[in-house]
């Protein structure tokens, strides 16, 4: 009985080992981030699970449409107005001890967002 008790008790540690979240999921469950821009625009950012957010800048609102790589280290949105992903922004996902950094990677987008939680 305490063999089995053991293999359960280890299959459970296995099983919660692999059920890590991934970056849709984290960025969907933090209601709201605060994010700064290296050009020091800073505001508020909504991810929603249907692939879009919300960036609040001073009285401003803009809606984006979003897509993460399946190795979850690029994230590439563009403003839902666009319509089309020509004028999108790709950019490298950082990993930080409180939320993430996003580097865009082309020329004219070289900006750096970093997020974290909302502090209330």
């Amino acid at each position: 009985m305490k063999k089995v008790t053991v293999f359960i008790v280890i299959l459970f540690a296995l099983f919660l080992a692999g059920c890590g979240s991934s970056l849709k999921d984290e960025l969907v469950n933090t209601d709201t981030w605060d994010g700064i821009s290296s050009d020091g625009n800073a505001g508020k950012i909504v991810f929603k699970n249907d692939g879009t957010f919300i960036a609040k800048y001073r009285a401003f609102e803009t809606g984006y449409k979003y897509e993460i790589s399946e190795d979850e280290k690029q994230i590439t949105y563009w403003k839902i107005r666009d319509k089309k992903k020509e004028k999108a922004v790709i950019a490298d996902v950082e990993k930080t001890d409180d939320g993430y950094i996003f580097k865009g990677k082309k020329e004219h987008d070289r900006e750096t967002i970093t997020i974290t939680p909302e502090k209330i």
